[in-house]
C-alpha cells in the first residue's frame, strides 16, 4: 500500500500520540526546473514542498508534514547549507566564472612562441594590429603590417632605420647613432612657430642643433645678445663642414685669440 501527502496528514491528525508541529518522515529529494519536491518513502508521486536547506536531486532528506504541507528540514545526503552560505557560494561561483573569462581573454592576447612571448590582439590564428615580442635578447615592437618598428636591447635602440648602439671599447661605453635616412638632426626644440603643436605647426629643428648627413655637417647655436642701444635679442653662430672646407658664421677663436 502506498501513501500520499493527504494520507500522511490524516495519520498525523488521527494519531492519539501528542504531536506538535506535524511529524517527520524520510524521503528522496526531486529537483526539477529549480523546484524542490520530495518523494516520501512509500509514495508513488513526488510532492511539491518547501525546504529550509539546500538539496540536490536524489538527496535523502527528512521532511516535516503539518497542515497538509510538506517542508524539507534536513538533508542526509550532504551537509546542510543555510541561505547565507548558499549566497556566498553562489557569489564565489560567479566570480570564478568571471575570472575564467578574463583568463581566457588574457590567453588570447598572450602567446609563447619560438620567438618569445608575444603580446597583442589575436583573432583566430592571426594577430590583428600591432604587437610586442619579448625574447631573451630584446623587446621588439611590430606594426600592423608585420614590420619591426622598434627594438630595445642592451645593445642599443633601433627605431625604423635608425640605430642608437652602445660600443664597448674596454675603457668607456660610447653611444653611436646610425641612420639609413641620409640625415640626422639633434635639436633642442621640437616644434617650429607653434610650440604647442596646434594645427599648422611643423616638426622641425630649432637652434641649438646639429645636423649630420652623408655629405655635410651643420651646427647652429642660438644665443642672446645686447646691442649698443641696450636692446636684447638673439643671434645665431653656425658652422658648415663638407668636402670643400669648413665655414663659420661668427668669429673663430683658438687659445683665446681671434683667428678670423
Amino acid at each position: 500500500m502506498t501513501y500520499g501527502i493527504d494520507d500522511y496528514a490524516r495519520l498525523v491528525a488521527d494519531s492519539s500520540a501528542p504531536r506538535r508541529g506535524g511529524t517527520d518522515v524520510r524521503g528522496t529529494a526531486v529537483v526539477s526546473n529549480g523546484q524542490a519536491m520530495v518523494l516520501i518513502d512509500g509514495a508513488d508521486e513526488p510532492t511539491p514542498c518547501g525546504t529550509t536547506v539546500t538539496v540536490n536531486d536524489g538527496d535523502r532528506v527528512i521532511c516535516r508534514i503539518a497542515g497538509h504541507r510538506a517542508v524539507i528540514t534536513g538533508n542526509q545526503g550532504s551537509p546542510a547549507v543555510d541561505a547565507k552560505k548558499a549566497s556566498h557560494i553562489e557569489s564565489l561561483a560567479i566570480q570564478a566564472s568571471v575570472d575564467a573569462a578574463q583568463a581566457k581573454q588574457a590567453q588570447r592576447c598572450v602567446e609563447q612562441t619560438a620567438d618569445g612571448v608575444t603580446v597583442g590582439n589575436k583573432v583566430g590564428d592571426a594577430w590583428v594590429g600591432g604587437k610586442v615580442v619579448i625574447s631573451d635578447a630584446d623587446v621588439s615592437v611590430v606594426d600592423a603590417s608585420g614590420e619591426v618598428a622598434a627594438v630595445f636591447s642592451w645593445e642599443g635602440v633601433r627605431c625604423g632605420e635608425c640605430w642608437m648602439k652602445v660600443r664597448d671599447d674596454e675603457e668607456a661605453n660610447e653611444l653611436n647613432v646610425f641612420s639609413g635616412l641620409g640625415q640626422m638632426t639633434l635639436s633642442a626644440s621640437v616644434y617650429g612657430a607653434a610650440q604647442d603643436g596646434t594645427a599648422g605647426s611643423s616638426l622641425k629643428a630649432r637652434p641649438p642643433c646639429v645636423r649630420l648627413s652623408t655629405n655635410a655637417i651643420d651646427m647652429e647655436v642660438e644665443y642672446l645678445v645686447t646691442g649698443s642701444d641696450g636692446v636684447s635679442g638673439k643671434d645665431v653662430v653656425s658652422m658648415h663642414m663638407d668636402a670643400t672646407g669648413t665655414y663659420f658664421k661668427g668669429p673663430l677663436v683658438a687659445n683665446g685669440k681671434v683667428m678670423g
